[in-house]
């Protein structure tokens, strides 16, 4: 009968079994502890610790800790337990570079995560919720690509390459490229004038250059707006900032205006009821405020009123309605008084000939 300590001892890939078994127990407890003692019950305290306070910021630290700490808690069990089985020199080098490569892939990823969400929680108060990951793509894409170069700088540092002279080189080709490319930089440089000058947000409504529509999205270089007929429009960034823009949405209340004609066959006293029929009117209105309403000129052939009122929201439906609504009492108080609307007539006078 083998003898078990004559049988662990036996040597495969220079390793006897004891190693390869000392491995496989270091992995599987080192695995037990992270999963149980550390994500079952030390993440899910401290989650529910978070959760229970009024801050938002500690959200945001807990999301990066259960995103780097386990993870490395496992990569860092794995290290462990290969240390058990014995390497030739060149193999053991490329086993550290591999491991120190997933560490800092594993750092990345959270720290990219944990600083977008962090640029969310900042300017929340600034921006509302829906629009501020659509303001904000274009800036968390330049962070997280330059988060992902230092840490490919640092593995490459690690592999032995000369970090210095590939930053050098880089410099020398991102100086020529942007020379190459003003247009798409000075496209950067207008989308960061509208994330920090903020001129107009994701979803305000904006009229420019004969174009109207929904803003849809900011990029680095260019921004999508939905017209009004439905096609999306495509501009660059310093073609929209070099417009002049009209944004609805920060409109608090619509002022408008419009003129009515009566017959100048129309007595006097009806003219004079014109202005109280129509303030009486536009009063009865909800979320309207009556401006002013006058006997504007004597038209070539009408008697003309302009009038002035406010719709106290920017909503262009609810505004529209509230004029049909105006336009159709003015016209049956006006047929109830007896006063007509004018339209372009002439009158032809014909001089009877003399019959001698």
């Amino acid at each position: 009968m083998v003898n078990f300590s004559e049988l662990i001892q036996k040597t495969y890939f220079n390793n006897p079994i004891s190693n390869y078994l000392g491995a496989f127990l270091t992995l599987v407890i080192g695995l037990l502890i992270t999963r149980i003692v550390i994500r079952r019950i030390l993440i899910c305290w401290f989650t529910k610790k978070v959760k229970s306070t009024a801050a938002q910021w500690d959200d945001v630290v807990c999301d990066m800790i259960k995103k780097t700490v386990v993870p490395l808690c496992e990569l860092f069990v794995v290290y462990v337990s290969l240390q058990c089985i014995e390497f030739t020199p060149t193999f053991s080098i490329w086993v550290n570079r591999l491991f120190f490569l997933f560490a800092v892939v594993i750092i990345t990823k959270s720290t990219s995560s944990f600083i977008k969400n962090w640029i969310y929680h900042l300017l929340k108060k600034q921006y509302s919720t829906s629009s501020s990951h659509e303001n904000f793509k274009g800036l968390i894409q330049i962070i997280t690509v330059f988060v992902w170069i230092i840490s490919s700088l640092i593995v490459l540092d690690y592999f032995g390459v000369d970090v210095t002279a590939l930053i050098a080189s880089v410099g020398i080709l991102g100086l020529a490229g942007a020379m190459a490319a003003r247009g798409i930089v000075e496209d950067i440089i207008c989308y960061f004038t509208i994330i920090l000058d903020k001129p107009f947000e994701v979803g305000d409504f904006i009229s420019f250059s004969n174009q109207s529509g929904t803003l849809k999205s900011i990029g680095l270089a260019s921004s999508r707006i939905q017209s009004l007929s439905g096609e999306e429009i495509v501009l660059s960034n310093s073609q929209l900032i070099n417009n002049l823009i009209q944004n609805f949405k920060k409109m608090e209340e619509r002022r408008t205006s419009f003129s009515i004609g009566i017959l100048y066959e129309t007595s006097s006293a009806l003219v004079k009821e014109v202005p109280t029929i129509i303030q009486s009117i536009i009063e009865e209105k909800t979320n309207v405020r009556f401006g002013r309403c006058h006997f504007k000129n004597f038209g070539d052939f009408s008697l003309n009123f302009e009038t002035v009122y406010y719709v106290l929201n920017n909503d262009y439906d609810e505004y529209m309605s509230i004029q049909q609504s105006i336009n159709i009492s003015i016209f049956e108080s006006f047929e109830e008084k007896g006063i007509g609307f004018a339209y372009p007539t002439q009158l032809v006078y014909t001089k009877p000939q003399s019959t001698e």
